[in-house]
């Protein structure tokens, strides 16, 4: 089946462009509209290679330019030239659509109405309207099967897109369209409709109106039409200035089929960007709608009216690469990436840590401290779990006395005191002292005397219960029996507690094991507030030695297989140390590593371990041995590899950063994407050192 297609070029479309639709073309024969000016087809080389791709398709071309050059060019290689010969139509009724002028200070509205005046309009298509033939029914407006979009407008010519429209020969259509085109052969010479004798009235509908959407097809028996829609302004818009071609004969209308004439009323709907001033069935034009127009809307300011276009296209070429020269120099940035060398290190350092000391000296080895002293008493009480019989004294503990003298006195151990108290039915009970102890002398304070006084443990002189007795006094009974009444007065003994632990039978004995869990689990507790209490006084500071508290002192009231129901031990620790900063040690380490190795440190790539604790309490220094592992890293100077990479490109970059020795690798980032070499303002420099 032989069909046509018909390619509208852009004024900016390039000619391999529109070379490629050519050879995609499924049709015989392709009809090219080409604007006056534009970027293809202004050489001999573009008819040439359109002249052999034709012919190896085996296409006809032909080409509708106002553009007496190109038709001329296009002669000379065997291609069609179509021009708008025909004669002035017949005298009908028309209705036409109002055209907006080309001036933007002033809009016109006309009526033609039967008028002759209408040849001397613009080239632009012609909807004639005449009787209906009444043996013909009229046309459902259902039937057109073809709807469109109208395009978008665009400077320089129609929109480049493609599609298909396919048109039926419907022998019941009330639809003919009458197109004036600017052609030297007639539309027939393109189409080859069924000639039809008979005329029939053309009556449009508004549907007619309406711009055709590409892509929607009727059925049909007739060859296959392919049309490109413009997005812009039409070709007919385009010969606005030129003197107005006359409308063919309604003679030669009678000669197009129904078909051929639906095709030509689409191509130039297509072309043609709908006008918003719909055409009424009486035909009279309504008043237009002004569009928007990018030419008008978008003025050029008056001060640049009188300038010509091409100078003012060179100012704003300058402006531009001034504009770029100033972006390219004042964004560029470059940011270098370095890691430096590694370095393993292991070595040992002595430290002294003092109150005394005020800052960290290097050369010393030393760092400032802060005194610690904790002091804490735990006492608790525990179950004993053995059981067996026994004989076992009473046992406490007494004050004794000296009222007689403001000289000490001197008591040997098991020195006798016999229990005093009305309450006691059995007399001569008899306690020893189980250590020699010295009574001091009474004191005279503002005339009023104060005896000396000093406590000792006692013992009962022999086993049983009886022996556990409340508190109360006690004699000294060596004194009794020598009669001297006057030291046995004044020299006595007094409790406060009950005499605990005398039995004769079956008892409660404190075990072995019951000992040394109370001990382990006392010792504990010291050590857990002994801890507490140095935290809540460290404030950040590191201290050496807190888990580890001086014991002062130790006791229980009953010991291992000592008769007892319960027994209660009471611990006294304390702990006296120096605490100090971790970050002062960082420093004296790095110090030391800076000058003996020339390296450089960081605190979270070294361990650090503390042996050889010794505080001296009367220096009050902390001595100890840090040993020291972990990584290190050469020192890199960032000035200096700032001064030496400014200016330099990818190749001299790479050059220099071989030459450093400290550096392990490197990466430079330029930015903005068109930077290619370092800047030479160091502020656009930064160094990132990673480790």
């Amino acid at each position: 089946m032989a069909s046509t297609k018909i390619i509208n070029v852009l004024r900016t479309e390039e000619f391999e462009d529109i070379l490629d639709i050519f050879k995609e073309a499924s049709a015989d024969e392709v009809i090219f509209v080409l604007p006056k000016r534009g970027k293809s087809f202004n050489n001999e080389g573009d008819f040439q290679i359109l002249s052999a791709a034709a012919s190896e398709s085996g296409k006809k071309v032909s080409l509708l330019c106002a553009n007496p050059d190109i038709n001329a060019r296009a002669a000379n290689f065997g291609f069609q030239i179509l021009s708008t010969s025909a004669p002035k139509p017949q005298p009908a009724k028309v209705s036409a659509a109002a055209y907006q002028s080309a001036d933007d200070s002033q809009e016109e509205e006309e009526e033609y109405e039967n008028d002759d005046s209408n040849n001397d309009r613009d080239s632009e298509p012609e909807i004639v309207e005449a009787e209906e033939d009444p043996e013909v029914p009229a046309h459902d407006e259902a039937d057109e099967d073809i709807s469109g979009e109208e395009p978008e407008e665009e400077e320089g010519g129609a929109a480049f897109s493609e599609s298909s429209i396919e048109t039926g020969d419907d022998e019941d259509s009330d639809y003919e369209v009458l197109t004036a085109a600017k052609m030297d052969k007639t539309l027939q010479d393109v189409f080859k409709p069924e000639v039809k004798k008979s005329t029939r009235g053309v009556k449009l509908s508004p549907k007619a109106e309406s711009a055709q959407k590409p892509g929607v097809r009727k059925p049909s028996s007739l060859d296959e039409v392919e049309i490109i829609p413009q997005r812009a302004k039409p070709m007919v818009s385009e010969t606005k200035k030129e003197k107005s071609q006359p409308a063919m004969k309604e003679s030669e209308i009678s000669n197009l089929t129904d078909k051929t004439l639906d095709e030509i009323k689409n191509v130039w709907q297509s072309q043609k960007s709908q006008d918003n001033s719909p055409v009424s069935l009486n035909g009279k034009v309504k008043p237009p709608v002004r569009k928007f127009s990018p030419e008008r809307t978008l003025r050029m300011p008056r001060f640049f009216s009188g300038m010509p276009k091409r100078m003012l296209w060179s100012f704003t070429g300058i402006a531009v690469i001034l504009f770029g020269t100033i972006i390219f120099i004042s964004t560029g940035k470059a940011k270098i990436i370095i890691k430096p060398r590694e370095q393993k290190v292991d070595f040992r350092m002595a430290v002294s840590i003092s109150d005394n000391f005020s800052t960290v000296d290097p050369a010393s080895n030393s760092i400032p401290g802060q005194i610690f002293s904790v002091s804490k008493t735990v006492t608790e009480t525990f179950d004993a779990t053995g059981e067996k019989d026994v004989a076992q004294k009473a046992r406490g503990k007494i004050t004794v006395y000296n009222e007689y003298s403001s000289s000490p006195q001197t008591l040997i151990a098991t020195t006798r005191f016999e229990y005093q108290s009305e309450a006691v039915q059995e007399k001569g009970l008899v306690f020893r002292t189980l250590k020699t102890i010295t009574v001091p002398g009474y004191k005279v304070i503002n005339g009023k005397t104060t005896p000396g006084a000093v406590e000792v443990e006692v013992i009962a002189d022999k086993a049983g219960q009886i022996y556990n007795v409340g508190s109360g006094k006690f004699s000294i009974v060596a004194f009794r029996e020598r009669g001297d009444t006057e030291r046995y007065q004044k020299f006595y003994g007094g409790s406060t507690a009950a005499m605990k632990g005398g039995i004769v039978g079956k008892s409660k004995v404190v075990t072995d094991s019951d000992y040394g869990d109370a001990k382990k689990t006392i010792e504990t507790s010291l050590n857990v507030q002994m801890e507490e209490a140095i935290k809540a006084q460290m404030g950040g500071l590191k201290i050496l030695g807190a888990d580890k508290p001086e014991i002062k002192s130790f006791e229980s009231t009953a010991d291992i297989d000592a008769a007892a129901d319960n027994f209660t031990m009471t611990i006294v620790g304390a702990v006296e140390t120096i605490g100090f900063k971790m970050e002062d040690l960082h420093s004296l380490i790095a110090a030391y590593l800076s000058e003996t190795n020339n390296l450089q440190v960081l605190s979270e790539k070294l361990s650090i371990e503390f042996e050889d604790m010794v505080f001296d309490a009367e220096a009050k220094t902390l001595k100890f041995e840090a040993v020291i592992g972990g990584v290190a890293y050469k020192k890199v100077d960032n000035q200096k590899i700032i001064s030496g990479l400014m200016g330099k490109n990818e190749s001299e970059i790479k050059d220099y950063i071989k030459t450093l020795e400290n550096i392990s690798s490197a990466r430079v980032v330029l930015s903005p994407f068109w930077v290619k070499r370092i800047p030479k303002n160091e502020q656009r420099i930064e160094v990132e050192i990673n480790y």
